[in-house]
């Protein structure tokens, strides 16, 4: 990508900061953020999805809907997984959490594994980019995405709401359908939602495979089914229904949800291997070489929420806010040979309980604070083919405190956590760690904006997999031999962790504009972070069985990068607007001995040209992502690529129903398109040209 085209960003965002003095415009309240703030007036560097907006983003995962967002890619694994990247930082430093509390599933422990929380039923989603860890713990220190849906209703409404849906895309021929309920009976407020999803084999630009990256010759390639013009077994079947009720009283409200999820999706040929002991006369080598193998995962979930609120009319305390999760998830890795039942290789369980209590004082001496305690106990457990980490019970407890002083012009935020965490495998080999955390925050209100200086020191206690992986639970060392050593198939690795690993700290300075007001906005965030002890996984220790043996170490790393948006009018006519969007975002992140860190998403940037009406509006998207050739031993580089994408929407009522038709465009210009942040971008690359058309009833 060509430098100067950020240069003339940089000097385009840099010269309208002065411009235009418009009045501001209404923000909606960040939920995630500690003080009930607009976006706009956060310390945090935060992105909220709400309402149209949220609905134009929607994809088939949770990475795929935050994608266009400043700071955020995805790490897909077929078409069926997207993970969160959050300036280059995903999985054990990413929290995804629902309504404010952990999503208590498998996603951080192996790339293929989905998300416990679905983007096509919420209410709005936020990104807090950089570390979160005061509020939200151990898996924040590179970032928080809160979905947020309505289940548990805080408020009474009038009238009852309904909220159908029905979307179709031609990349995949997937079908969407959602239905969205809310109503009240008295004190009482109800809440129904419910989707369903089915998709085929996705579509794409060539062959599936990109042999020439994965250096394959002569018989490898013959034993490959590379496919044309589509990724095999990649179909994907979802689901889910939930309910809640809450009652509403003068003070504040109490409410009970339960949902279900079920996710079944493929992974394409070549991505998951398997290694078993052969032994002599157990089976027909010509027989299992003919044998076709497809793998399915299934994913099944059943979530129960408690959440409440009491508003104190006098006194020091402001509000008490409390909220309880358990739920039960349940991951299944399906082996199917033609012409045979499916059978189970490997099942991940995690059953869990998270609680969270908050308390919310009033000013005292100009201070006003929010303290909490947050409180996780939960089982983990993988049996089967790749049950490479042990049962092990894992609980923690977490003590924060932010301090909010606001004067004239001036917003500083002071914030400390201190979080205990045990993991136990068994009786010899548990694990106790400690972290602690302190952030200090200042923003200075400006005439049209306001400008952000953010200081963070974060701790993350090493997790279960990067502690026991491949690790003996009597003796807590690695396993004795190679052969015992079990594949993690995902990632063609015998991954080896390690008890002795010590806490990542999180070094983090940021420096943030924001202009909010006049005709001309826009935004630019500058960071550094430095993690001392950056836990990674070592691929050049040694091989075993044809597979890399790959040993959790820990080096120290920095991370530096930009994310910049600026939104121009161009022309402003009665009730139409015509606006240009420019934006851009890149992270650098490197070993401090000079090895590059792997799977950092490349620099991109890009325009967007939009006509805004009252009753339609339309958006053209061009997406610059350049190639990326920073890459360790372990990966390939990746060429760059240009998107370019069409949204058109189309507002109408009918007999006192409202409705909204949409269509989009994607990847209008076919580009093949491989993720550098994806473990199998040479496998299976994101879809080709494809359209989506929908239509939203509201009544």
């Amino acid at each position: 990508m060509n430098k100067w085209w950020f240069g003339a960003l940089a000097y385009l965002f840099s010269w309208s900061l002065w411009a235009a003095h418009n009045p501001a415009q209404l923000e909606e309240i960040v939920v995630t953020a500690p003080f009930q703030r607009s976006e706009a007036e956060t310390t945090l560097p935060i992105t909220v999805l709400t309402g149209d907006a949220l609905k134009e983003e929607v994809g088939n995962t949770l990475g795929d809907t935050l994608g266009n967002q400043m700071g955020v890619t995805s790490a897909s694994f077929g078409n069926g997984v997207g993970l969160p990247v959050i300036r280059g930082q995903s999985g054990n430093r990413v929290q995804v959490m629902q309504n404010g509390i952990s999503a208590l599933d498998a996603a951080a422990v192996s790339p293929d594994h989905s998300n416990g929380v679905e983007a096509i039923v919420a209410e709005r989603i936020e990104v807090v980019r950089g570390p979160a860890t005061l509020l939200y713990g151990n898996g924040a220190i590179g970032g928080v995405v809160n979905v947020i849906d309505n289940r548990i209703g805080t408020a009474l409404l009038e009238a009852p709401e309904v909220q159908l849906e029905q979307r179709r895309n031609t990349a995949s021929n997937q079908n969407s359908s959602v239905v969205d309920i809310n109503g009240a009976i008295g004190p009482v407020a109800l809440h129904f939602d419910g989707f369903y999803r089915n998709s085929e084999d996705l579509k794409i630009k060539g062959l599936a495979i990109n042999t020439a990256a994965l250096d394959l010759t002569g018989e490898e390639l013959d034993e490959l089914d590379n496919t044309f013009g589509y990724i095999a077994n990649s179909d994907v079947e979802a689901s889910g229904i939930a309910t809640g009720a809450s009652f509403i009283f003068d003070q504040g409200y109490l409410g009970y949800s339960v949902s279900r999820l079920d996710n079944q999706y493929g992974l394409p040929p070549g991505v998951h291997e398997h290694h078993h002991e052969e032994e002599e006369g157990t089976h027909d080598e010509e027989e299992e070489d003919e044998a076709q193998v497809l793998v399915r995962l299934s994913m099944k979930q059943t979530r129960q929420d408690v959440r409440g609120a009491w508003y104190f009319d006098a006194g020091r305390l402001e509000s008490l806010e409390l909220k309880l999760t358990h739920n039960d998830y349940q991951h299944e890795e399906l082996e199917i040979e033609v012409g045979a039942l499916p059978v189970v290789g490997t099942r991940f369980e995690n059953k869990g309980f998270e609680g969270r209590l908050t308390i919310s004082h009033e000013p005292l001496a100009g201070w006003q604070g929010v303290a909490g305690m947050q409180v996780i106990d939960r089982t983990f457990s993988a049996s089967g083919d790749e049950a490479y980490i042990p049962k092990s019970d894992i609980n923690s407890i977490g003590l924060f405190l932010v301090e909010s002083y606001e004067a004239v012009d001036w917003t500083t935020e002071l914030g400390a956590r201190f979080e205990r965490q045990k993991i136990d495998p068994s009786a010899s080999c548990r694990k106790t760690s400690t972290s602690m955390s302190f952030g200090a925050s200042v923003i200075r209100a400006l005439p049209q904006g306001n400008l952000l200086v953010s200081l963070q020191r974060a701790e993350r206690s090493p997790t279960v997999e990067e502690h026991f992986s491949n690790v003996d639970a009597i003796t807590c060392q690695r396993q004795a031999s190679d052969e015992a050593l079990v594949l993690h198939a995902s990632t063609r690795l015998f991954e080896i962790g390690s008890r002795n690993l010590n806490a990542e700290t999180s070094n983090n300075i940021e420096l943030g504009f924001r202009k909010t007001r006049g005709s001309v906005t826009g935004e630019l965030n500058l960071y550094y972070n430095r993690i001392n002890d950056y836990i990674f996984l070592n691929a050049d220790v040694g091989e075993h069985d044809g597979f890399p043996l790959a040993a959790y170490e820990q080096r120290n790393a920095e991370f530096k990068g930009f994310e910049a948006e600026l939104i121009v009018p161009i022309s402003e006519q009665g009730v139409w607007i015509t606006q240009l969007t420019l934006f851009g975002d890149h992270v650098h992140a490197n070993f401090t001995n000079g090895d590059k860190v792997p799977r950092i998403p490349p620099m991109r940037g890009g325009v967007e040209f939009a006509v805004l009406g009252d009753i339609w509006s339309a958006k053209l998207r061009g997406t610059v992502v350049a190639s990326q050739d920073r890459i360790t031993v372990s990966e390939s580089a990746t060429d760059g690529y240009t998107r370019l994408d069409l949204y058109v929407d189309y507002h109408m009522e009918v007999a006192g129903t409202e409705a909204l038709i949409f269509f989009k465009g994607n990847n209008l210009l076919n580009e093949e398109i491989r993720s550098h942040t994806s473990f199998v971008k040479d496998l299976a690359p994101q879809a080709g040209r494809g359209a989506e058309i929908g239509v939203r009833l509201t009544f």
